[in-house]
């Protein structure tokens, strides 16, 4: 029996999903103490001008003294700037629209 354990991350990285296949049984190890801007909370895109951008989730106040599963997320319009980041990639990403309704649904 395989076993994969990992802690979650904001937008799993396309490997993740692979870890996952090859496994039997899959471990989300959200226990450890949350610490902020790690990957727990954000992640990167390419920006066309500046290279490499982040895009966050912000998190409740305190949640860095407790472990991953006890942060909650921050109410606000934060997905809605999150999907605007993603909109300079409209025109010339072939699958845009297909990619930013997932996103949307995940953001949701």
């Amino acid at each position: 029996m395989k076993l994969g354990i990992m802690q979650p991350y904001f937008f799993a990285y396309a490997q993740q999903f692979r870890h996952i296949a090859q496994c039997d049984e899959w471990v989300i190890f959200d226990t450890p103490q949350f610490t902020r801007k790690s990957w727990i909370s954000r992640n990167r895109i390419l920006d066309r001008q500046r290279g490499w951008s982040y895009v966050s989730v912000p998190v409740v106040r305190g949640a860095t003294g407790g472990s991953i599963r006890d942060a909650h997320l921050a109410d606000g319009a934060w997905p809605g700037q999150i999907l605007d980041r993603l909109r300079i990639y409209e025109h010339q990403a072939p699958h845009f629209s297909t990619t930013s309704a997932l996103a949307a649904a995940v953001l949701d």
